[in-house]
Formats: structure tokens, sequence, C-alpha cells
């Protein structure tokens, strides 16, 4: 982690824990398309990939797992991400799951764009809110909406008092990203950062709660 950016491998494995969709993609091949969708059953010590999929395979070969983060709130632009994932599909083992050994990671997200090899993706844990982020995000969007716009007050200053409806779009470790929607279809995002590093969703209240009593003061 740069500071409090998280690396390319961070944010690939994130993807992974919050089972985002993914679909296997075998260059040369056109398989139905239900049979590309993919669920991902973990991540071996070297990186590689545990797959469950409808998609057979005889022999090894090159693949690319496209995995696509959406937003669990409704909002603008829900799409927050991809990450593709190429590398050697091995045939199923006796519990039908695919093996893909790893060459590498490229991610395209809301932090920007990364790549990670092999051995970071291994050595990466997920955001520690990753697998709680989603329900996280609605309970805010739809009980919390008049502590989402004191944060307001946190915007740079032409920003304020724009009337625009505040929507939680991401949230990790270091801070919450709130989208601003105005009526008249302006769109722009705005990350307020936590005081320090939350570990875990029992501190995630006390971190909200100082960034709240910080927009406040």
């Amino acid at each position: 982690m740069d500071g409090n950016r998280p690396s390319a491998a961070q944010r690939v494995r994130t993807l992974i824990e919050a089972n985002a969709s993914a679909v296997l993609d075998i260059p040369g091949i056109d398989p139905d398309p239900l049979a590309r969708a993919a669920r991902i059953q973990g991540v071996g010590p070297g990186g590689e990939l545990l797959l469950e999929a409808g998609l057979r395979v005889t022999e090894e070969v090159t693949a690319v797992l496209e995995i696509t983060d959406v937003a669990p709130v409704a909002v603008p632009h829900r799409v927050r991400g991809r990450a593709w994932i190429t590398g050697w599909l091995t045939p199923a083992d006796e519990d039908g799951v695919l093996r893909l050994e790893t060459a590498g990671a490229t991610v395209d997200d809301l932090w920007g764009t990364g790549h990670a090899e092999p051995e970071e993706l291994a050595a990466a844990s997920p955001d520690p809110l990753a697998a709680q982020e989603a329900g996280i995000l609605q309970h805010l969007a739809a009980s919390h909406a008049e502590q989402l716009r004191a944060l307001d007050a946190l915007l740079p200053q032409e920003e304020r008092g724009s009337g625009a409806r505040p929507v939680p779009v991401a949230l990790d470790t270091s801070g919450l990203r709130v989208r601003y929607v105005s009526d008249g279809g302006r769109v722009f995002d705005a990350w307020f950062e936590f005081d320090g590093a939350v570990r875990g969703p029992a501190e995630l209240r006390a971190a909200m709660s100082r960034l709240l009593r910080t927009a406040r003061l």
C-alpha cells in the first residue's frame, strides 16, 4: 500500500473476496455464456485461483478471468472496476474445481489502473471490510441519508451546498467514497478518509462517528 492507497494486488484480492461477477475467456473457444460464468473458491499459496465453472477443459489452455465489480447500491455508472487475470487453466480435479495458474493481473477501478505479478497476488490480503462492504453501503444508503449529507461540509468549497444527492459507493479500511448526483445529471465522487486504518467491522462505527464529528465542527 502506498500511503492509504491499496496496491494493485490488494485491489484484485479484494474483488476476489467480495465475490464479484467473474467470467472465463479462452482464446479460440466460444462456449455458451452460462458456461463462461465462474465462481472463485479461493486463492492458493502460489497465487493460483481455484474456480468452479460450467466450462470443461481436457488439457492445459491459456485463459483470462475477467472480474467485474458493480456497486451494491443504485447509482449512476454502477461498474466500479474490472480486473483481468491471465494464466493457464488446468483440467478440473475430482471435485470439479478448475485451477488457473496466474501469469499476472491488471486492474482498472476507482483508484486507477495497476498491474500485479503472481507473487504479489499470493502475498496480498483483501481489504478487511471486503466481505461486509455491500451490506454496509446498502445500510448507509437506506438509513443514514442525514449523516451522509453532513459530509457536505468536508467537500471543496465550490462543491458545498450544491444540493446533489450523496450515495455511498465504496468503502474500505481507509475511508468512504461518496458519489454525488445532481438533479441536472452531474455526477462527481468525493473521498472521505478515516483518521486511521479500520481493521474490521468492529472499528468501523467509531471511525464513521469521528468522521461525522469532524464534518460538524
